[in-house]
């Protein structure tokens, strides 16, 4: 995430100033982004104490959904615009 932060999303960020279609876009990945952090979030607050592990399967699962669903959104709607961006 680091490197994404320091080098795409800027560039990205940028080019978004006058491209209202990739303004949305990146609109769009920060509300799930949010989503994704609750969601984490509520899994480490559920099994911090180490219960409920009949529900851990179940809810690391998602956990990976939510996170491949994010990644490829990312791969798929982000990376061709920076590589438009950087060819500029």
């Amino acid at each position: 995430m680091g490197k994404e932060d320091d080098e795409l999303y800027p560039v990205l960020c940028e080019t978004a100033e006058d491209n209202q279609k990739l303004k949305l876009k990146l609109e769009s990945l920060a509300n799930d982004l949010g989503n994704v952090t609750k969601t984490i979030s509520a899994f480490f607050e559920k099994y911090a104490d180490g219960e409920h592990e009949t529900d851990f399967k179940t809810d690391f699962q998602k956990i990976y959904l939510v996170l491949s669903k994010r990644i490829n959104s990312e791969e798929r709607e982000l990376f061709p615009e920076y590589d438009k961006s950087e060819s500029l």
